[in-house]
């Protein structure tokens, strides 16, 4: 039996299986709906590109400025159409769960990295509507520089840090966030490694050779630098990258982290938590012998720090999307401790093994779970899931099994396991799947949807009657005003302000009269930026304005929910332009007269 569920795990039958199911899942749920504002952000940002402008010099985001210019790129090349950026994100995240898999593959071997695979896929797919992000796009980037590290310190493969550091400028171009928390990660574990294990002729040997590192970074982040410098005023792109997202974005955009409860969607928030304490221990248990660890050890220190470093997003929103760029090292940390001598400082040691691999079980569990209450088409990945669950069941047995100890005390464990395991999924399947559907766990579409209607969203499906008054509104704008007129998407009122609706830009093909298409929190609920839209206002001689209120009664437990007491634009709107048109949750206002407004 045991001889083969090895031959079955070390098959390239398994991996192909695992990966033609994955990209069934990853890609099965891109059609589904469109979020008005992140995804608008994005896709409207690149559009703007491709009208001619830059971004922070002509129009206001916090957003590193790569994944702006890969979707303009794609616009360009395949039609300024939603379904395209669709087709980008899956494929990035596709691209993520196979540098998992290979990145894991480097230190821990095939069986283990498939383990990998399956998780990271899990939770790419249960990404949701938050399609278009830079982050995972950043994410990529950083883990495919992270696998030319591994490389290096696995295999001495010394241009891989030439390679390596030329990836990591990319991921600062996408995120600068993850490029610097990259960077520096990989700075930390190659100067230690290079020192402790290769340099015969101590630091200066060392810094020659992170220099290799550190000379491609700046080869992949310089050359689009200068171009934005020489694009942009300094100061706004210190204001915009910097400023804002440090100061600024924490206030208004905090979300406290969940408290823990029993539950699986509690435990996707503190699975990153739990491993980062446990392998941060035992990095520490480990300090007296950092000199004999080899590249694989160090790989994992690599993941360790890498994903303290993410958590940091997570720390400050912390809702599900955000928890990205922390949970994939944290996978790749599951399986790559569990086969490191990190984990072996002292003989006996399947508890801990047992420990992680009970983590593993409760991660499929768990990011199951998400992905079935989200949009995603799960029926891909439901007999990857089946298959998991019985393989991580058959090897926490095993390990028990291989405990050193008194017969009657070893039985103990194994019974004590499989009813943990059997308590476990029951309250799966009694508390978590309660009262969801038969449809969610086969089907390969979901029921209700129809085709938009809208031209840059064709090929996308959104619930019946979703799309009604926004179609109406683009209708009435696109049919009173011309393809190059100005116009501005507000909110019913900006003293207060969640989120806008940018995606309408899109949508109705009609570009923004202001900088500020994005009205963001703690910014254009400012009197300064108010001013600034009310001029641009004049300036273009704006004749409609679409004011949107679907958002008007969202709180969250942020300083979004507290009204700045600015009116400034509100009470210029009052002033010169005059409701014409009702569409739901949308306004249409005309200006007054026929002269300049003001």
């Amino acid at each position: 039996m045991e001889e083969s569920l090895n031959r079955i795990l070390d098959s390239k039958i398994l991996f192909l299986l695992v990966l033609i199911l994955s990209i069934g899942y990853l890609y099965g749920n891109i059609r589904i709906g469109y979020n008005i504002y992140d995804e608008g952000i994005v896709v409207y940002g690149a559009n703007r590109i491709l009208k001619g402008d830059i971004p922070y010099r002509d129009f206001w985001t916090m957003y590193a400025p790569g994944q702006f210019y890969a979707i303009a790129l794609l616009f360009k090349l395949f039609g300024t159409n939603l379904f395209v950026t669709r087709i980008y994100s899956a494929t990035i995240n596709l691209l993520i769960v196979l540098l998992v898999y290979f990145t894991v593959k480097k230190v821990s071997g095939h069986r283990l990295a498939i383990l990998a695979f399956i998780l990271s896929t899990l939770w790419m797919g249960g990404w949701g509507l938050f399609h278009s992000s830079p982050t995972p796009a950043g994410t990529f980037w950083s883990l495919f520089s992270i696998f030319f590290v591994v490389d290096f310190l696995c295999n001495r493969n010394y241009s891989s840090l030439f390679t390596g550091g030329i990836v990591t400028g990319i991921t600062a171009i996408f995120r600068h966030d993850i490029g610097g928390y990259t960077f520096i990660s990989s700075s930390i574990v190659l100067i230690l490694y290079v020192y402790l294990r290769i340099s015969n002729r101590g630091i200066r040997e060392t810094f020659n050779l992170w220099v290799r590192y550190l000379v491609g970074t700046i080869v992949g982040f310089v050359p689009f630098g200068l171009y934005l410098l020489s694009k942009v005023p300094i100061k706004d792109l210190i204001f915009d990258l910097i400023v804002f997202p440090a100061k600024i974005f924490p206030r208004v955009r905090d979300l406290p982290y969940p408290p823990f409860d029993f539950s699986f969607y509690s435990f996707l928030f503190y699975f990153p938590i739990i491993i980062y304490m446990i392998v941060g221990i035992f990095i520490l248990l480990n300090l007296s012998r950092w000199k004999d660890l080899n590249g694989r050890e160090w790989s994992v220190v690599l993941f360790w720090i890498l994903g303290v470093f993410f958590f940091n997003q997570a720390r400050v929103r912390s809702d599900v999307p955000h928890l990205l760029p922390t949970i994939i090292p944290a996978i790749m940390l599951l399986p790559s401790f569990y086969s490191s001598k990190l984990s072996s400082i002292w003989e006996g040691d399947y508890f801990i093994k047992v420990f992680t691999l009970f983590i593993s079980f409760l991660l499929t569990l768990s990011l199951y779970r998400n992905a079935l209450r989200s949009f995603a088409v799960t029926v891909y990945i439901l007999p990857v899931v089946f298959g998991t669950i019985l393989i991580l069941a058959n090897y926490i047995y095993a390990n028990l099994s291989n405990i050193s100890i008194r017969s009657v005390l070893k039985l103990s464990f194994q019974v004590l396991s499989v009813i943990l395991c059997f308590f476990i999924v029951f309250s799966f399947v009694k508390k978590e799947l309660k009262d969801l559907p038969f449809w969610v766990f086969v089907s390969f579409s979901k029921p209700g949807l129809v085709p938009s209607q809208l031209d840059r969203s064709r090929g996308i499906y959104v619930f019946e009657n979703q799309e009604y008054f926004l179609s109406t509104a683009i209708k009435f704008i696109q049919a009173n005003t011309k393809p190059d007129e100005l116009i501005f998407v507000g909110n019913s009122r900006h003293d207060k302000i969640f989120v806008n609706d940018v995606m309408f830009y899109f949508l109705s093909e009609r570009h923004s009269a202001t900088k500020y298409h994005e009205l963001h929190p703690g910014l254009a609920n400012t009197e300064e930026v108010q001013r600034e839209i009310i001029d641009e206002l004049k300036r273009n001689n704006v004749k409609f304005i679409v004011l949107w209120s679907g958002a008007e009664n969202v709180n969250e437990p942020n300083e979004s929910a507290i009204s700045s007491g600015v009116t400034v634009i509100d009470d210029f709107i009052k002033m010169n332009y005059v409701p014409i048109m009702y569409f739901g949750p949308y306004k249409i206002l005309q200006k007054l007269t026929v002269g300049d407004v003001g």
